[in-house]
């Protein structure tokens, strides 16, 4: 069953990204924000405390595609 079916049947009433998926997630962000403009010597509040940039670092169209069907395997649900 699909993580919206879940949601929608009753069978999940709350979920949180598990603590391993988090982490790699993080490691793929800060692996590609170095690419980005936001990374060039700028002075920005987009800039986090460690002087790294605290944005989306891929294409509107990724963030789409991450965010149109969770993956239940990635959450811990209840």
């Amino acid at each position: 069953m699909r993580f919206g079916e879940l949601l929608r049947a009753g069978r999940v009433t709350a979920a949180a990204p598990r603590r391993d998926v988090t982490e790699r997630f993080n490691a793929e962000m800060r692996e590609a924000l170095p690419r980005t403009v936001w990374a060039t010597g700028c002075r920005s509040w987009y800039l986090g405390a460690d002087g790294r940039p605290e944005l989306w670092p891929w294409s509107p169209k990724r963030h789409r595609e991450m965010l149109r069907e969770p993956v239940l395997a990635e959450f811990e649900a209840v």
